[in-house]
């Protein structure tokens, strides 16, 4: 903790240019937490930070009794029509392509175009209570999140 404290003092911290910090103090804080994380957690465990897990959530009849396959990134599979479900260990994330169905985008964020998301919009939000369990979609989608990505 002392390290990392004096890390982050104005002094010691890598300087660039016109004096911009070469590591910010947000890129200090996520490496420190994925070392503690490789270093208390399984082999298992650690997988998802160094390949996230992905999988094609691009399905109106969702269930988490049936949950999509895990896919392996690539190129071909970042379309912009495609609605992905990402975990890398720490966070859970959505790939939205631009063209995707307006139907999801109604479902995930309650708007009607691409140009109308917050794509700062949280977890919290997405799976409001009294909100989501309105949706079949939204329903399956929460219980893989918490099933299948964090048992």
């Amino acid at each position: 903790m002392y390290t990392l404290g004096l890390l982050k003092q104005g002094f010691l911290s890598p300087v660039g240019p016109g004096g911009k910090p070469l590591v910010t103090l947000e890129s200090l804080d996520q490496l420190s937490f994925q070392r503690v994380g490789l270093n208390e957690q399984s082999p298992e465990e650690t997988l998802p930070l160094l390949n996230p897990w992905l999988m094609n959530v691009h399905d109106y009849g969702l269930s988490e009794q049936t949950p999509p396959a895990l896919e392996s990134l690539d190129r071909a599979l970042l379309g912009r029509a495609q609605l992905l479900l990402g975990f890398n260990g720490a966070i859970v994330f959505l790939y939205v392509g631009r063209t995707c169905d307006p139907w999801y985008l109604n479902e995930l964020f309650r708007v009607q175009d691409f140009a109308h998301v917050d794509r700062h919009m949280g977890e919290e939000e997405i799976f409001a209570q009294g909100q989501y369990e309105e949706s079949a979609y939204l329903v399956a989608l929460y219980n893989i999140i918490n099933q299948q990505l964090r048992p």
